[in-house]
C-alpha cells in the first residue's frame, strides 16, 4: 500500500511531508516497509493530502505537487519549494527513493504576478500552486497556475520545455 502524508516525530511533532510503503499482506498487522520524507523546518504541504487527484503514478514513478517552507533566523530569510517531488516507486525491497524535482520557481519569475497588484512576483515562489501531473509516454507534465514544465519521466531534473500563462 503506498500511502502520502505528514511526517513527524513520535512527540507529535511534524517533520514534513512524508511518502510510506507499508507490507499489507496480513491486513491485521499492517507494517511500513519503506518511507521517504520531504523535510521541512516550518511548513510542507501537498493537495495530495487531501485529494487523490493530485497522486499521480504512472510504470512506477509517482509525481505529487509539493510545498515548502522555511524560515532562518539568523537571516531573515524565507527559503522554500513551489513544484512536483517525484519519486521511484519501483524497487520496493531496497527502498523508493527520489527521483528529483520540478521547480516552477522560475516560471513566476518570468510572469505577470496573479496575486496581487500585477507586480513583479520574483520573491513570491509559493504562490506557484502546483495543481496536477500528467504522464504522456516517458514524459512528465507538471501543471502550476503559472504553467507547464515538461521533463523527463525517469529524470524530472532534465527539462524538455516549459509553457508560460501569464508572460510579463
Amino acid at each position: 500500500l503506498l500511502a502520502v502524508g505528514l511526517a513527524g516525530t513520535d512527540d507529535g511533532e511534524i517533520t514534513g511531508f512524508a511518502v510510506n510503503l507499508f507490507n499489507i499482506s496480513d491486513f491485521s498487522d499492517p507494517q511500513l516497509q519503506q518511507s521517504i520524507e520531504l523535510n521541512s523546518d516550518d511548513w510542507s504541504w501537498s493537495q495530495a493530502l487531501w485529494d487523490h487527484h493530485a497522486f499521480t503514478l504512472h510504470r512506477g514513478v509517482l509525481s505529487l505537487p509539493v510545498y515548502t517552507w522555511d524560515y532562518d533566523e539568523s537571516t531573515g530569510e524565507y527559503d522554500g519549494f513551489s513544484g512536483m517531488w517525484v519519486i521511484d516507486a519501483t524497487a520496493v525491497d531496497s527502498g523508493i527513493s527520489e527521483l528529483g524535482r520540478v521547480d516552477h520557481e522560475d516560471l513566476i519569475d518570468a510572469s505577470e504576478c496573479l496575486y496581487g497588484s500585477g507586480t513583479e512576483c520574483d520573491d513570491y515562489y509559493w504562490y506557484a500552486w502546483m495543481k496536477r501531473s500528467v504522464v504522456v509516454e516517458d514524459k512528465l507534465f507538471s501543471i502550476s497556475d503559472y504553467g507547464i514544465k515538461i521533463t523527463q519521466l525517469d529524470d524530472p531534473t532534465d527539462e524538455i520545455g516549459s509553457v508560460l500563462f501569464w508572460p510579463r
